[in-house]
Order: C-alpha cells, then structure tokens, then sequence
C-alpha cells in the first residue's frame, strides 16, 4: 500500500518506502503513528499522509525524535480525528442544533459549519490580463493599448508590465489613473499604476466594450506606431515575472461530502449538546441505520452516507475471533421514579419489568428476585417517558465484545452488525462494529476489528 505525504496545502511531496503505520479509529483514539527510519523523509506539521481510495490517513499534528534512535515517529490525527476536534453548537439562542434533510447534505452543512468544508473557487493567476488589444497608429492622443481584466478596484495600486515598440511615447490614461508618460524602450519595462476611486465599465472614457479598459494612450510628439508585447498588470508595486493570464481552482475545503444523494432521510434530527463531530455524526447516522464512509479522493476527504450492513446471518468463524461475554442474570427490574413536587405532594411513579424485558405497572419480580433503584428527575414534563428510558438504560448492561483479524474478502466499516457465537455458553451475539485498528509494516497489512463493548 502506497503511503503517500503531502505538505500542508496538500500538495503530495512523495511516497513513504519503508515505515510502519499504526492507525486507529472508531469510538476511541481516532489517531495514528508512522515510524521511520531516521533517513526517511521527515514529514512536514501540519501535512498529510493517506492511502489513495481509503480511509488510512490524517494530520501530522507530532514527531518525536531521539538522537539515541534509529528511527523517526510522527504522530497525528485520523480524519476521524478532526473530525472530532470539532464541537457540534447550537445556533446562537437556540438550546439545540436540529438538522434535516439528505444525509449528505446534512453532512456537507456540517463540515462547512465546521470551518474545514466548502468547495474550490474559480480563481486567476498573478496577470489579470485575459487579453489585450493595441491599436497600431501612431496618432497622438488616441488610444492604443486595451486590455480585458474581470474588474480593476479603485483606489488601488497595480504594476503594468510590458514590451514596447522602442521610442514608443504614450501616457496612462488619465481617466483611470494617475498621468504618467512613458517612453518605451523596446525592453521589458514596467510602470506604477495607481486607479481612481471612480472605476466602471460604463464610463466610456475608461472602457470599450468588446476591446476592454483603455489603459495607454498615444502622448504628443509620438511617430512610432504603437505596439505591445507580454503586456501584464499585476495587483502591488512590484513587477515581477511575465506569466500568460490563467484560471484555476483554489484547493477545496479539506472535507467535502458526496453531491449525490444519499437516499438517507435525515428528519429532524437534534444533537446533544455540545457533542464531538465525528461523535455525533456516528449517532446521527446510527439512529438512522446509516454508517459513516470517508475516502481520499483528489486531494480531500470525502464523506457519504450509505446504510448499514448486517452479517449476522453469515457469523463469524471462531478461528478469527476472539469473543467475550459478559451477561447478567439479575439487573434492575424495579424503578421508582420521582419527579416534580416536594415530600408527600411530589410526583411517583413505579415501573416495574417482567422477565422478557416488557415494562408496566404491575410487579412481576418480588423478594429477593426484586432488584429496586431510584430515578430523580424534578424537571421532567413526562416522568414516566424518562422513567422508560432510565430503566432501559439500568438493564442494557450485558456486554459483549469480538476482535476479529480481517481475512481475505472480510471487510467491516464503523456500524456495520456483526454476529458470532460464544461455543461453550452458545450465548449468541450480533453488535456494531466500534473500532478498526490498521497497521502496515513491509508493505504488508493486519486489520483488527472491535465489535459491541
């Protein structure tokens, strides 16, 4: 697997030969170290590294280094790690942030809201000439240089560059500069240009439609015809090197979200307060049996949403899992619940579970088999809703956790339900997958899952 590097624009720098990955992310940790050997490259702060069309990579956020050692270690944040360095905040004055719509493009609000979204803009190079025209007579006082530039600002200072026909007298006009004559010299020369506060393409004493703003004009005494070459305006007092006007996009937002829909149906969906990114994403999704995929593509992370996948009809082999079980015979089955009021007038209410998990008012366990606790709640508007969930949260206390070591042709994401069976209880499991742990030496990967927990 190719380990590439970038710099911190996301410019890739090279690919890492010989190193050790180890990257981890899920519900915990969501960060990585890649060893070196101390002639390798050293990986620039604040750079990236990623494997092409997966989910290996982050920010280099660390390097720890010793003259005592051989090696090199940088450390650093999976994308799932900065995702998660990010807070979910409600809008100012309101108590919680509620979104609604495709996943995707709930998603691609997010990480604009986050500051680390937002997609590439059209942009132009240093010469803001996109063309220029010259008018080749040698008449005084006519115009003779015009050039097409998407807008010029007033008020501000740029630098015309260019070579001119040697002898050539013109002057800047004054309709849009300051007077300045100049005397070409058949050389590359240049000239300070300061614009007026008053600039616009309808003021026909500084722009001709279909030839652009009239810059230069013929200056009295001139009999050179005029003509111009690499003419370039540049923004600042400084000339610099000639280079043919260009257009292009900036570098997008680190995180983008998939433009296609998703078919996930986001519906009034609220945020815990002041949540984790990646954290509350992973919950929001979940409720809607939807996982989290991320991929490097073209210079950024790119984020969708698609449904969960459920293996538990094809359970995992024991010889590749390790399964740990731990469940609970006896757990709370008795739940008094107090809310609003105060001594004999506040408000009480027992909720009782039977041995298949169902809650009511009726006491099905008593004696020694009644296991009892207490819910305080005296901001409650619906007792008996919170007290539900309260006692459902008191009784989902069994737990159960696989590591699974990736097989060929076995390949898990983070919500994906997975099943396996303990042989010597035959108790039986099906849980979400929690956390990957990737590691990469030689060349050579082993992908450790961690199921439920």
């Amino acid at each position: 697997m190719d380990l590439i590097y970038t710099n911190e624009k996301r410019v890739d720098q090279g690919v890492l030969s010989a190193y050790a990955l180890d990257l981890s992310y899920g519900a915990d940790e969501n960060d990585f170290e890649i060893t070196l050997a101390a002639d390798e490259a050293t990986l620039e702060s604040g750079g990236f590294v990623y494997i092409e069309g997966t989910e290996y990579g982050g920010i280099v956020d660390v390097l720890k280094t010793s003259t005592n050692s051989e090696t090199m270690t940088h450390k650093g944040r999976t994308w799932h790690g900065i995702l998660n360095s990010k807070v979910i905040e409600p809008d100012s004055g309101a108590d919680y942030l509620t979104v609604s719509g495709d996943a995707n493009d709930v998603l691609s609000g997010l990480v604009n809201r986050f500051g680390i979204g937002g997609s590439g803009e059209l942009m132009c190079g240093k010469n803001l000439v996109k063309s220029y025209y010259v008018n080749q007579v040698s008449n005084q006082y006519t115009a003779i240089l015009f050039t097409e530039i998407e807008e010029l600002l007033p008020n501000t200072e740029y630098t015309l560059s260019f070579i001119g026909a040697a002898g050539l007298k013109f002057y800047l006009n004054e309709n849009i500069f300051g007077w300045n004559a100049v005397i070409a010299t058949g050389e590359r020369q240049s000239v300070l240009a300061k614009t007026k506060a008053d600039i616009s393409k309808d003021n026909g004493l500084q722009y001709t439609t279909g030839y652009g703003w009239i810059v230069a004009k013929s200056n009295a005494g001139n009999t050179v015809v005029a003509a111009f070459d690499k003419v370039q305006i540049e923004l600042g007092a400084v000339a610099t090197e000639y280079e043919p006007y260009r257009e292009f996009y900036s570098s997008p937002g680190l995180f983008s979200a998939s433009v296609a829909a998703s078919g996930i149906d986001i519906s009034n969906y609220r945020f815990p307060r002041y949540c984790k990114g990646y954290d509350g994403i992973r919950s929001m999704l979940a409720a809607h049996d939807a996982k989290l995929k991320i991929a490097w593509e073209d210079r950024s992370v790119c984020l969708s949403a698609v449904p969960i996948s459920d293996y538990t009809e094809s359970p995992v082999d024991g010889d590749i899992a390790t399964l740990t079980v731990e469940q609970h015979q006896k757990k709370v089955n008795h739940l008094i619940c107090l809310g609003k009021g105060d001594l004999a007038a506040r408000e009480v209410i027992h909720l009782y579970a039977d041995n298949l998990g169902n809650v009511g008012d009726v006491q099905y366990y008593t004696g020694l088999d009644e296991i009892s606790d207490v819910y305080d709640n005296s901001n409650s508007d619906n007792l008996r809703s919170d007290g539900i969930k309260r006692l459902a949260e008191l009784r989902n206390i069994d737990k159960a956790e696989i590591s699974i070591f990736e097989m060929e042709g076995l390949t898990y994401d983070i919500g994906d339900i997975v099943g396996a069976t303990e042989y010597r209880s035959g108790i039986k499991v099906a849980e979400a997958v929690t956390q990957k742990i990737v590691k990469i030496k030689n060349g050579v990967a082993s992908i450790e899952y961690k199921v439920g927990g």
